[in-house]
């Protein structure tokens, strides 16, 4: 339900209605889903999810133990899965973050808050409006473009990126500052620990032009399930593990 202070308000009143009818155009094990309501039922404005008993990835970042080898190429499959879920309906999510990825009991996921979702050809922010949360957004977004599948794409190389190191391959944004993107940290400056095919995979997903990123989320999605069942993973060498090279 929306709260009261807000909801007459016009503009917020579209906001919600929006969001509730995106999410409606999409039905994947991966993204929220919201429950049609048959409008003889309603008698003020609200929407309707099913129950997700979990945690946000976000959450579980901030325990202990760290997030595992396994259990993160698990998630970053499945987030993948549902980007590609919403690009090929042709919705741009915009905001892919920890905080929006919903950890689900068994193992399962689910992409949440589709509020800034951008939809080509129906409708579009203004160049100078795009909504985001900084510290994922793709290079091209601080250029007032609008972003597309690749700008997700890398909003997703950053939250994996994220996931196994707690830190940003670019470094944190501020808000109203403007990145240069100038230097990426090697993930194997923070994770010795972690296959080389890895950093490959989330340095393309990452990459500044988004012309060198995956086309879409799903690429990304095979790479990680390949390389998984048949790429070389952490050999034991010494107090540490070190990652062999794929040549």
């Amino acid at each position: 339900f929306p709260h009261p202070r807000v909801a007459s308000d016009d503009t917020f009143r579209r906001a919600f209605v929006r969001e509730a009818w995106v999410a409606s155009q999409v039905q994947s094990p991966y993204v929220g889903e919201v429950v049609d309501v048959p409008a003889e039922r309603r008698t003020r404005l609200y929407s309707v999810m099913p129950y997700y008993a979990g945690e946000t990835l976000e959450r579980r970042l901030r325990r202990e133990p760290p997030v595992s080898f396994e259990e993160g190429m698990r998630i970053g499959i499945q987030l993948g899965k549902a980007l590609y879920a919403l690009n090929r309906r042709e919705i741009i999510h915009r905001d892919v973050k920890p905080d929006n990825v919903l950890l689900t009991a068994g193992g399962g996921l689910r992409l949440l808050d589709l509020g800034v979702a951008r939809l080509p050809g129906v409708e579009d922010t203004p160049g100078d409006d795009i909504p985001g949360t900084p510290s994922y957004m793709a290079p091209e977004l601080f250029n007032a473009q609008a972003g597309d599948v690749r700008s997700d794409v890398y909003a997703l190389g950053v939250t994996l990126y994220l996931m196994f190191t707690g830190q940003y391959p670019y470094g944190e944004v501020e808000a109203f500052s403007r990145p240069r993107f100038t230097k990426r940290t090697p993930l194997n400056q923070h994770r010795p620990d972690l296959p080389a095919w890895l950093d490959v995979l989330l340095t393309r997903a990452t990459a500044v032009d988004p012309a060198q990123r995956f086309g879409d989320a799903m690429e990304l999605a095979i790479e990680l399930e390949h390389n998984l069942a048949h790429a070389p993973r952490i050999v034991p060498f010494g107090p540490v593990m070190v990652a062999p090279v794929i040549m």
